[in-house]
């Protein structure tokens, strides 16, 4: 029965990991370029799997008695969330069907086998392998189209923003779709390298290419020019030192630990914008002779500046809005809401649904994203919907900080992926990451809250037996 188990759990991990690798393509920006069809068909193909391992796990509660052992919160806001698509199937159902079953597949495979701690530590290993491996690929590519000077710019059909690959617009897109998307799992990118660094790593070569990518990584981020990414990475970086700092003064008193521990903090988060800011600084003046030197081995007709390059974006230096447009947006959700309060209006029906009922919305007419994953949560899936996620993020982070100020051994894997989970988490206030998404950046946030709780979970239930036995 156990080796039965195993092999199913086996089989489980190499898909989530065929599957990682697939929501990877679709953050190349090129990938774009490819005809819809073929991207449709290898994510119908990854869905159908995903969805006969949901089929099997319900087959085996109800034929086999299996416990069922899913999240509450989530299989109730699945349910709401389909309840939403229902009440508005008039709009863009079939899309919506398609983002529920996606959304079943994060919450009741990629989470929950993670939180069964069926995935093992080899499995997160490649995991990780891959996540930094892509990320070095991609933002090296990315900084070679910055010193290189190149840019290119292209209207897509059935696509609100164009498609915009190099250094564009003072920013770096680089290879990637999206310089905020890219810029996050930058900074994810360098807390994985740090782990890697410090705790597998052994081959001298490994470890160089690993700081390589930490610094490749901080200069892609200072060159997007994304805020929410520094924003993440300032979170990340003096989140993980105030916990390392504080297990590290385990000799202290309680109060002591946490007073030093939230000083180093705060002057590592410092730094951390400091050495983003540098580099901004340092790489701007570069292309100025690599791409001269590029361009005059390459094209006689291309002709260089001599200045900096400007690394000061249009959208926001030109705008009094600070949020670039990100108040207007989320104003814009709450009077969509206000429609339809409980059960909201779906992911995918956003805009055909603001067009008949609130037609003078900003979201209406622009047909922008909300920018704000748990403002879209209430949008899409009304009251009962956002406190089903607020109830088990919520929870999520108590168990978390309680098992890292209590626990006596501290995981190190497990503090890098709670990290991780935060980081993401952040950038949800500032994107629609995390819920109603096909992407690589939910599967990461899922599959890593899914082995911290897990983790957490398993510690408590040890800790009770032990408490058994004692008493």
């Amino acid at each position: 029965m156990k080796t039965e188990i195993d092999h199913k759990n086996r089989i489980i991990g190499i898909y989530i990991l065929l599957l990682y690798t697939i929501t990877l393509l679709r953050s190349i920006g090129e990938w774009s370029l490819i005809p819809t069809y073929i991207d449709s068909a290898i994510f119908a193909v990854s869905g159908l799997v995903g969805g006969l391992i949901i089929l099997f796990e319900f087959y085996e509660i109800l034929r086999k008695r299996k416990k069922f052992d899913f999240d509450i919160a989530l299989v109730s806001f699945l349910v709401i969330f389909g309840i939403s698509i229902v009440l508005n199937r008039q709009f863009s159902f079939p899309a919506n069907i398609k983002n529920f079953c996606w959304e079943v597949l994060f919450l009741l495979v990629i989470y929950e086998f993670s939180k069964r701690n069926a995935l093992k530590a080899k499995f997160f290993l490649w995991f990780q392998s891959i996540l930094v491996a892509f990320s070095f690929l991609m933002s090296t590519i990315s900084l070679g189209m910055f010193f290189t000077g190149y840019s290119f710019i292209t209207r897509i059909e059935g696509k609100t923003n164009p498609l915009r690959i190099g250094f564009v617009e003072n920013r770096l897109f680089g290879a990637y779709a999206d310089p905020n998307y890219s810029g996050v799992m930058a900074g994810v990118s360098i807390i994985i390298s740090v782990y890697l660094f410090k705790n597998i790593a052994k081959n001298i070569l490994v470890k160089i290419i690993l700081i390589l990518n930490i610094i490749i990584q901080i200069s892609f981020i200072g060159l997007s020019g994304s805020r929410n990414a520094l924003i993440v990475l300032i979170v990340m970086v003096s989140t993980l030192s105030f916990f390392s700092m504080y297990w590290k003064f385990a000799n202290k008193n309680k109060l002591n630990r946490i007073y030093k521990a939230a000083i180093i903090a705060i002057l590592l988060g410092s730094f951390c914008i400091g050495f983003v800011e540098g580099s901004k600084k340092v790489l701007s003046s570069l292309p100025e002779y690599t791409a001269a030197q590029f361009h005059k081995n390459h094209s006689k007709d291309l002709v260089t500046s001599d200045k900096e390059v400007n690394l000061d974006r249009e959208d926001v230096e030109r705008s009094g809005d600070i949020s670039n447009m990100r108040f207007t947006l989320w104003k814009s959700g709450i009077e969509i809401i206000k429609t339809s309060p409980f059960v909201g209006v779906g992911p995918k029906s956003i805009h055909d649904y603001a067009q008949k009922y609130v037609p003078n919305t900003y979201l209406a007419k622009s047909n922008l994203a909300v920018h704000n994953a748990y403002l879209n949560v209430l949008v899409c899936t009304g009251i009962f919907g956002v406190v089903c996620v607020l109830v088990f993020l919520l929870k999520s982070l108590f168990n978390t900080v309680r098992y890292f100020f209590k626990v006596n051994v501290l995981d190190l894997q497990i503090l890098y992926s709670a990290i991780v989970v935060l980081g993401l988490a952040t950038s949800g206030l500032f994107h629609n990451e995390i819920f109603f998404m096909s992407t690589s950046s939910p599967l990461v946030f899922w599959l890593l809250i899914g082995q911290v709780n897990g983790t957490i979970r398993n510690s408590k239930i040890h800790s009770e037996e032990k408490d058994e036995l004692q008493s």
